[in-house]
């Protein structure tokens, strides 16, 4: 989601998950919004969605239809998904509070993924800038006083290798900034929403499609489709995810434990647990990798910048001396 969606679909989150807990339907929850004096784009969220209401749709049906004044949809697929599978359980104050607590993750993950990237990249805009200034300041300077006999070719050639280096090296931090701090909904997401739906006695065969179409992460999303054809086929719950490679063996034990024990949902939940906990582990070791990988790599530029340029300049210098 671009910045100005986020912001009013969290913003209609929020207060929609307050009008529900404090007793209004859903239809006075939404005309409410709608004509308050909330942020424009949230008012025009509220408009878009009630008119869906009144003409028979259903919330999520509602949610998919909504759109603003240029056509475009104002709610992401992963969104209309967790509704369309909730609606089910009737209790959308649930709803509302886990889609809010999601959506106040992805707010979280954006922020940390912009602070892991701002100082590497300050450090690499900042060793551009002085490679620049030395070539285009000093260099000529030299030059026209010939203390120097490096060829401006060769220069060129060094200069574009060492910046071809920090540039491979800066697109794969970014890369992996990206895939550990980024991206949509994960396994923690998944298996606490498969908890969510056991309580509420929707069976896994219906909450499966529902998280698998909110993930918008492509493999799990064929594992979870692998785990539902599996079950369609007679196969047994623990060994449908295990069957997949793509989940652990710690879980698919914690799935083999939770049907002995008939429980689901707190099986569920504690494999939500673990994954939110590994998660949290492989960010901050990231986190706490950053600085030292920005120097790296700025390191690494300088070094070819030393030995192949300044080296030969000083070299130069001295020969004209």
């Amino acid at each position: 989601m671009r910045g100005a969606q986020s912001r009013a679909v969290e913003g209609f989150t929020s207060a929609m998950r307050s009008l529900l807990g404090s007793g209004h339907s859903l239809g006075d929850s939404v005309r409410l919004l709608g004509g308050s004096g909330l942020s424009p784009s949230l008012r025009e969220a509220s408009r878009s969605v009630y008119e869906g209401l009144r003409r028979g749709r259903s919330f999520s049906r509602a949610l998919a239809e909504a759109r603003d004044r240029r056509g475009k949809r104002l709610f992401p697929g992963e969104y209309v998904a967790w509704f369309a599978g909730i609606e089910k359980t009737g209790n959308l104050s649930d709803a509302f509070a886990g889609i809010e607590d999601r959506l106040a993750e992805r707010r979280k993950t954006r922020e940390r993924l912009a602070q892991a990237l701002s100082y590497p990249a300050f450090v690499i805009i900042l060793s551009l800038s002085l490679t620049a200034a030395v070539f285009i300041k000093a260099i000529p300077w030299l030059a026209e006083r010939n203390l120097t006999s490096v060829s401006p070719s060769s220069l060129a050639w060094s200069l574009g290798f060492g910046l071809l280096v920090l540039s491979v090296l800066s697109l794969a931090f970014a890369a992996a900034a990206v895939r550990v701090l980024g991206g949509g909904p994960g396994e923690a997401w998944v298996f606490l929403r498969f908890a969510q739906f056991a309580r509420s006695g929707i069976p896994l065969s219906e909450a499966i499609p529902f998280c698998a179409a909110s993930v918008g992460n492509p493999r799990l999303e064929r594992a979870l489709g692998s785990v539902l054809r599996d079950l369609a086929s007679g196969k047994r719950l623990a060994a449908a995810f295990r069957d997949t490679g793509f989940f652990p063996e710690l879980v698919t034990d914690m799935l083999l434990v939770g049907a002995e024990t008939g429980d689901p949902a707190a099986v569920f939940e504690r494999a939500g647990a673990y994954y939110a906990e590994r998660d949290q582990a492989r960010r901050s070791r990231f986190l706490g990798a950053c600085e030292p990988a920005a120097l790296a790599v700025t390191g690494l530029y300088l070094a070819i910048v030393l030995e192949s340029v300044v080296l030969p300049l000083l070299t130069g210098i001295g020969g004209s001396l």
